[in-house]
């Protein structure tokens, strides 16, 4: 701010990237700021209940912590972080916890951090804040299938009593070789054990996956399908979304596959129609898209609580799931004319 009053080049300046004549003049690094030195988040200054009238539930997010220290290939956080961490104490974020509570009345509390469940003793502390001052919501975080191992069975009990209903596991494969290439650094055993504990204990849990990395193998594709139809079964609180792989800068896959040739968007325009979401990269043939498109319709429907309405769909997606048989998805068809995808970009 400084050097902009003055009138002053940034160059130079931690963080920023500049225009130097005609070349790109990148600063050092800006290191994590200490987030207890930070103010609070003032809340006041969106219309919390309208959000809450929008998601027709009163859950309310919350950030706990920035960065995350481990290196997945697939992810842009290894390159943005630099696999730092940094996090608000547990005193803190109890007193302003339950200040946002009593103020709000909110009934479920998000963390929206990259790695909630990063140190055992600080989800220690946070679960015995909330119990100590009688908070009254239930919480919701992202926690690595191997940070739920080493959490055990008393510190996640500790959890559920404070709150905690729901985590989001991310898996990305069910082949440990492509685990170990992307640098995801657990095991299937791992995922299985992190399913079996939230099973037991009623927790929900969300596990995304991954599919249509470059150069991955049938195999790969399988191992994938058959994990996710097996933690489908182990819960009815627990969702399995399957996405595509997306080359987002700075990733090591991304730099590899730049390297033999594939190009990124280069004008703002062009990221702006790059699609996260819905579409397979050019790496994915058409066949291993057509079966990804039906295994994630049937899968869908194949899981969740049972209902009478759509008791019928379910238990035809079960029997299409159980055989792999996807082949004329006539179901799939008459499910998306009458209830169309919106589009993503």
């Amino acid at each position: 701010m400084a050097r902009l009053l003055a009138g002053e080049s940034l160059e130079g300046v931690a963080g920023a990237t500049v225009r130097a004549g005609d070349r790109i003049a990148r600063g050092p690094a800006r290191p994590l700021a200490d987030m207890d030195a930070l103010p609070a988040h003032d809340y006041s200054l969106i219309p919390v209940e309208r959000y809450f009238a929008r998601k027709r539930r009163r859950q309310l997010d919350y950030i706990s912590s920035t960065g995350c220290p481990f290196r997945c290939a697939f992810c842009a956080d290894p390159f943005v972080y630099r696999r730092k961490w940094v996090a608000v104490s547990p005193g803190r974020m109890g007193e302003e916890i339950e200040g946002l509570w009593r103020r709000y009345r909110f009934e479920e509390l998000a963390f929206q951090d990259e790695t909630f469940f990063t140190y055992r003793d600080r989800v220690t502390l946070i679960a015995e804040q909330f119990l100590e001052r009688d908070l009254r919501f239930q919480w919701t975080a992202t926690l690595r299938a191997d940070q739920a191992v080493r959490l055990g069975e008393e510190t996640f009990q500790l959890c559920v009593r404070s709150g905690l209903d729901r985590a989001m596991i991310g898996v990305e494969s069910g082949s440990q070789e492509m685990l170990d290439w992307m640098q995801k650094d657990i095991r299937v055993e791992q995922v299985v054990e992190s399913a079996e504990l939230c099973a037991r204990h009623g927790v929900g849990a969300i596990f995304p996956f991954i599919v249509g990395f470059p150069n991955e193998t049938p195999n790969s594709v399988r191992a994938t399908l058959e994990l996710i139809k097996k933690l489908r079964a182990m819960s009815p609180r627990f969702e399995t979304p399957l996405f595509y792989f997306k080359p987002y800068p700075g990733s090591r896959i991304t730099e590899e596959i730049v390297a033999a040739g594939y190009r990124l968007p280069e004008t703002i325009e062009g990221w702006a129609d790059f699609d996260f979401i819905g579409s397979a990269g050019p790496w994915v043939s058409r066949d291993k898209e057509r079966l990804v498109e039906r295994f994630k319709f049937y899968n869908r429907f194949a899981g969740g609580r049972e209902t009478w309405p759509r008791r019928p769909l379910q238990l035809l997606a079960r029997w299409r799931c159980r055989r792999d048989a996807y082949g004329w998805p006539w179901e799939k068809r008459l499910v998306e004319l009458l209830r169309p995808q919106p589009e993503l970009s």
